[in-house]
């Protein structure tokens, strides 16, 4: 083998005289510190190499966060649950449909601010230890706070212009602009509690969210205040409750940021938050798009029914909901690592757990039928609707692969896949609906909502193969070219 050697050249200089030496020149204390927090340069970042916790010693921790994973998925999925199911049963059915959808619009709402804030933070701070996270967390909090105000401000303007054409939808309106920022500063305490690995305290949340809930009910009910603006109040009440459990727990850090490092977080959150905002609204668009047509269509109260049926399916999003919430900031580690064989594993393990819940939920569902239907509703409009169970229970299974293969996406942030896929199921939604809605029927409207979300898996699977190819080449070309010294190669 031929060898290549490398030589260090050498200045002589006149005796009594040294080398020039080289100018120093010295960075402000504030910006070394900000470019250290959000670049991930300190100790502890992606160059450095922390010791290997042993296994004994990390499946006490994973236990207990999984057991309090899913007492928040529990809690939270049936609050919301009685909540959606109580509305159906006591409100006039058209009631309910315009419940449902200004609920959709609140979700839309909360969803894109919490993906556009808050989602990106698990790549960012997966780099960077853990006492460096605390102001990136902090600055996210005040930049959430503001989303919050300035939605406000958007909605009830929204609600005092709407008030000419249309008084009830005007009410829903100003009711949001109180419900939903308080909504958004809950979703943000609750993704910060899994991100500081407070499991514990998301559990803690999530019971007194419950309680207020249920508690809010009984009040509504003893006041004869039933109705769907008192449900969103309700709603924005509960959620004031749980984000001050989490502020209690110290999950919310409230500290003094610099404008700098907000603005800084804002640029790399912008950087792949703007993609996940985009394929949130899609989402979301296309929820609250289906009952607005289905309402134009066929009535409000086909709407209602549609919205009821699709309720018996809401723990499966709710699991993978807080199941995304437990797992994306270690897949954000192991995404960290640049390992793509970890990656393909722990990919493949979470879409064949959420995959596998969703399957054994739906069937269940499939096996009580309309008996189910008659026991939870006991209205003879939506048991004459056991026929949709069908295309809900593969719309479930298909919308869980695709929330499994999305908390890879959000770990290692590469979002504008996921925005484009979103962007894809909601036009063949829309489309579908518009065009076979009145010829074929409301039926046809079911089963267009589940060829969407297969358009939607199959675009992010094959996105998710590409991916890890590419990760994968890329960390052999780095093992085979080697480190480089002066020029030579080793």
């Amino acid at each position: 083998m031929k060898e290549r050697r490398c030589f260090i050249a050498h200045t002589r200089f006149p005796v009594g005289e040294t080398a020039p030496q080289p100018k120093r020149t010295v960075m402000p204390a504030t910006k070394v510190e900000d470019a250290e927090v959000v670049d991930g340069s300190m100790q502890g970042g992606r160059r450095s190499h922390a010791a290997v916790p042993s296994a004994p010693k990390t499946a006490t921790p994973w236990k207990a966060a999984i057991g309090f994973a899913f007492f928040d998925q529990g809690m939270t999925s049936c609050a919301n649950f009685a909540l959606f199911i109580i509305a159906a049963r006591v409100t006039p059915i058209d009631e309910f449909g315009n419940y449902s959808i200004a609920w959709s619009f609140s979700m839309l709402v909360v969803f894109a601010g919490t993906a556009l804030l808050v989602d990106p933070l698990p790549a960012i701070t997966s780099i960077r230890r853990p006492s460096a996270r605390r102001p990136l967390l902090a600055a996210a909090v005040r930049l959430s706070m503001v989303m919050g105000g300035a939605l406000a401000v958007l909605l009830a303007t929204s609600g005092l212009i709407a008030q000419t054409w249309s008084p009830t939808y005007a009410k829903l309106l100003l009711c949001l602009a109180v419900t939903s920022p308080l909504q958004l500063l809950q979703s943000t305490s609750r993704r910060l509690c899994y991100l500081l690995r407070r499991e514990g305290v998301a559990a803690a949340a999530a019971a007194a969210y419950a309680a207020a809930l249920m508690t809010g009910i009984g009040v509504l009910w003893t006041a004869g205040l039933f109705s769907a603006s008192g449900l969103i109040l309700l709603s924005g009440a509960a959620s004031l409750v749980a984000s001050a459990a989490g502020l209690a727990g110290g999950c919310v850090p409230l500290s003094k940021v610099r404008p700098r490092l907000r603005n800084i977080l804002m640029r790399k959150c912008w950087y792949s938050g703007r993609w996940l905002a985009g394929a949130v609204v899609a989402t979301s668009m296309s929820n609250f798009l289906i009952p607005s047509i289905t309402a134009v269509l066929f009535g409000p109260a086909a709407s209602g029914i549609l919205r009821a049926v699709s309720v018996l399916f809401m723990p499966i999003y709710q699991a993978a909901a807080a199941t995304g919430s437990l797992l994306i900031p270690r897949v954000a580690e192991v995404g960290a690592s640049r390992s793509a064989r970890r990656l393909w594993t722990i990919s493949l393990q979470t879409i064949a757990g959420l995959a596998g819940l969703a399957t054994v939920y739906s069937a269940v569902i499939l096996a009580l039928g309309s008996d189910l239907l008659v026991l939870v509703y006991k209205k003879p409009e939506m048991v004459a609707a056991s026929g949709w169970l069908w295309p809900f229970s593969i719309c479930a299974v298909l919308d869980a692969v695709i929330a499994a293969m999305a908390i890879v996406f959000v770990a290692i942030a590469v979002t504008q896949c996921s925005f484009w896929a979103r962007v894809a199921s909601t036009a063949v939604l829309v489309i579908g609906a518009v065009c076979l809605g009145p010829t074929i029927g409301l039926e046809a409207v079911a089963w267009v909502i589940t060829i969407g979300s297969a358009a939607s898996a199959l675009i992010l699977g094959c996105a998710l193969i590409t991916t890890i190819r590419r990760r994968s080449f890329t960390r052999m070309q780095g093992v085979l070219v080697g480190p480089a010294i002066h020029g030579c190669r080793t």
